[in-house]
Formats: C-alpha cells, structure tokens, sequence
C-alpha cells in the first residue's frame, strides 16, 4: 500500500478562499457545481467501502466523496469557475515557482488533509481517554439545530435533501460535529484537567514570558487605579488632580513592605473603573489587552513598584506585582466565567501538541486502501 506523510497543513485553497475546517456549522449557499457528473462517479462504489486509512483510522467512500463535493462547491461557487474537467489548471492559486496546481489535485489534497486532520484528532483524543460528555452532546444538538434553523428556515426535509446533494448522510455530518465538540471540551479537559488546572506552573510561566516566534507577547500581573478625565468641567479637573496627588502621595509614604496594602485601600477609596472589581484586586494582561501606555508602564517597573500613566482619556496608576500562574486575564460576563493564565497556557499546549511542528498533524500518515493507490479525481469520475 502507498503511505504518504502530511508533514505540513495544506494551505493553498484555504488561504486562497479563507476556509476551515470540515463539520460545516454555518452551510455556505453555494449554488455552483462543476458540470462534471458526480452522480455517476460516487456510484462507482459502495459507500461504506474503505477507501484509505487516516492516521490509522477507515474512511468511507462517501466521506472522501462529500469532501471533495464540498470543496468542488467552494472552488467553483466561490469564484464562479465552472471548470470542465479536474485536468484544467486552477489560475487563482500558484506555487512559489509560479504554476498552477490543477483543480483535481487541489480539491483531493484539501479534502484529504480536513479527513486526515479529523481522524488524527478523534483517534489521538479517544485514546487518551476523551470521552464525549453532555455538555458537549448538547453542544452539537444546537450546531445541528442552528443549521436547519438558520439555513434552512427549520425546515427538517429540506435540510436532508442538502444532505443527500452532498452524498452525506446526518451521521457522517453529525461526526465531524462531535470531534469538533471532542477537540473543544472533553479533549482539553482529559489532557489538561478542567480550565487547565492539571498544566505545571513551569509551563505556565514559560507560556507567559511571551513567544519567541512574536504570536503573543509577554504577560505582566498588575493593579490599577483609574481615574477619568473630564476636560469640559473645571471643577472635575481639578478633582482628579488632587484625587492623583493624594493616591501618588500616599504610595510614595507607604513603607515598601506595605505599597501593596496601601495600593488596595486607594483602590478602593479612589477607584472609577468598577470593571476591574471583578479581577479580585489583580490581573494578568498581555499587549493589546489593556491600554498600551498601562501595559509598557507595568512592563518597565520592577515587583511592588508603581507608575502613572496617561491613556490620554485617563489617569491610571499601575503596580506591577509578581506573576501568579493562576492570575485572573479574562472574564466573560454572559457565562460568569474567569479565565485565568493557566487555562490559556494550556490552551497553547494543548494547540501546539496538536498542530505543533512536532505535534499530531505534524506526524499524520495517509495510507490508500488496496485498490486505490494511485487514486485521483480525473481517473474517479472518466
């Protein structure tokens, strides 16, 4: 049998047509098809005959055909192309040197990569025990329920009849559906323990140094006290002024083994940013997550050190504090929920364990069934 190693995500049509993944929760009104018979071509086998194995795992007939007719669809509708024959070659993307890929090699190998990419998951994920729970089960209920709803006006029958179009059958797309919801809850939570907790605090902390590579930058833990500015009335002005003379005068008296303690009751007493009571007195943020003038202000001071900075809509003094792996960063008011640095240190774990350079998608082999070694579109539908 003829074994090919994915050694890298293919890119070319997903960049050239920004796509994504495989499950499909929005369903794209793609009306173009190519004027090639796809009918014919998925009756020249059985459905559920084993076409190739991905990253160990068997792949139907039908799920490498609704592959390559969604990508087909895409391709074609996207840019209303509608190529004759998978020969022709493909003028909106190119190769480093310049040349074309054709349309046939460029839909089979994206189709190929999204199958092998979910099957690397699912396998990798159930061996290690991830095990689909309710909320995740619930989850895929509403992705299935938001698809008919919102492309299909809930009307049930119409949203088959897109399935059988597409050679699918509602188990096949509900699968894709549940590694999505195996990947995002259960599969993080089996490696990582819930919100991340089981990630070590050496990892944490190396996530928060910030990456080499320039994708995030480094976290720094501060507190902060805001104070608005109101140009158009004088008398809050001057307010404010004093407000930061008295806070600046205070911090600067306090005894070092006390800053913090101090830092805490002129929060408290001077305070107008009520958003930060949430965070507990504290917070981890990154570059981008809060003002830049607060961020390279706590940046630049040393541990219990204070600063003031001016966002130019405020007044905002800043102590650094050291940096806890489990700092508050980010609080979602819809769910209640506080994520903290550890949940998002072990989110980029959990990222780089999968699509890392050494990660499971790194190390995915493809391997043809007998039968099908030297398989292409242009042979499937003559």
């Amino acid at each position: 049998m003829k074994r090919k190693r994915l050694s890298a995500l293919v890119l070319a049509l997903m960049l050239a047509l920004s796509l994504w993944g495989c499950g499909k929760t929005v369903i794209e009104p793609y009306e173009s098809t190519p004027p090639l018979d796809f009918a014919a071509a998925f009756q020249k086998h059985d459905p559920e005959e084993i076409v190739l194995y991905a990253g160990g795992e068997a792949v139907t007939w039908r799920e490498l055909f609704y592959e390559v007719m969604y990508y087909a669809r895409v391709l074609s509708g996207s840019e209303t192309i509608a190529f004759e024959s998978w020969d022709e070659p493909c003028l909106i993307v190119a190769d480093a040197d310049g040349s074309h890929p054709t349309y046939g090699s460029l839909v089979l190998q994206n189709a190929l990569t999204v199958i092998t990419q979910y099957h690397v998951m699912h396998k990798n994920l159930t061996d290690a025990g991830a095990v689909l729970g309710k909320e995740a089960l619930d989850a895929v209920d509403a992705v299935r329920q938001s698809a008919v709803d919102d492309n299909f006006g809930g009307d049930e029958a119409a949203f088959y009849a897109y399935l059988d179009d597409m050679f699918c059958t509602e188990a096949l797309w509900l699968w894709f559906h549940q590694v999505d919801a195996l990947y995002q809850y259960d599969g993080f939570t089996t490696l990582f323990g819930k919100n991340g907790a089981d990630l070590p605090d050496a990892d944490v902390l190396a996530y928060a140094a910030g990456d080499p590579a320039g994708n995030w930058t480094e976290y720094v833990q501060l507190k902060q006290i805001w104070l608005y500015t109101d140009d158009t009335a004088e008398d809050a002005a001057a307010a404010e002024t004093d407000a930061l003379a008295q806070i600046e005068a205070a911090l600067a008296a306090a005894p070092a083994d006390e800053a913090e303690a101090v830092f805490d009751a002129l929060y408290a007493q001077y305070n107008e940013n009520s958003e930060l009571d949430v965070y507990g007195g504290s917070r981890a943020v990154y570059d981008g997550d809060v003002d830049e003038a607060v961020y390279h202000a706590a940046l630049s001071l040393e541990d219990y050190a204070w600063t003031t900075a001016d966002t130019g809509g405020a007044q905002v003094v800043v102590m650094r504090v050291p940096l806890e792996p489990d700092a508050n960063v980010v609080f979602d008011p819809e769910s209640g929920t506080m994520y903290t640095l550890r949940y998002f240190a072990a989110w980029q774990s959990y990222a780089d364990r999968i699509s890392g350079p050494d990660g499971w998608f790194a190390h995915a082999t493809l391997e043809w069934a007998p039968g099908f070694e030297d398989f292409s579109l242009a042979e499937a539908f003559d």
